[in-house]
């Protein structure tokens, strides 16, 4: 199966069901690459805006998403996740849903359709 979305070839689709705020795994291979990514949701109550960082930890990934507690859903755009093996550009998008204590991740990785 092929789906592509816009110019980008949807590779992966993950979702996430993660209890209060508990600390998250994702362990994937995308085009050839292993992947290993952390992902914690923590909330800020100084600024009310939901907000994103990604940055690199010794062999892994850490996605951080801060006031990610919308009922109707926070998102964010395609974010170059970085290169493959096989030099193709991997990109991440998340879409979360929260009801109570409980966040329902939505994870797809993609490459670019050139």
């Amino acid at each position: 199966m092929k789906i592509t979305i816009g110019k980008y070839n949807v590779v992966e689709t993950q979702t996430l069901i993660i209890p209060n705020k508990e600390e998250s795994w994702i362990r994937l291979k995308v085009l050839d690459w292993d992947i290993k990514i952390k992902i914690i949701i923590k909330e800020n109550s100084s600024n009310k805006s939901h907000q994103y960082s990604w940055y690199g930890e010794e062999d892994y990934g850490v996605i951080e998403l801060v006031n990610w507690n919308q009922n109707m859903g926070s998102f964010s755009e395609p974010i170059n996740f970085g290169t493959a093996d096989n030099g193709k550009d991997v990109y991440i998008m998340i879409f979360n849903q929260k009801v109570q204590d409980v966040n329902k991740l939505d994870i797809q990785f993609y490459e670019e359709n050139l």
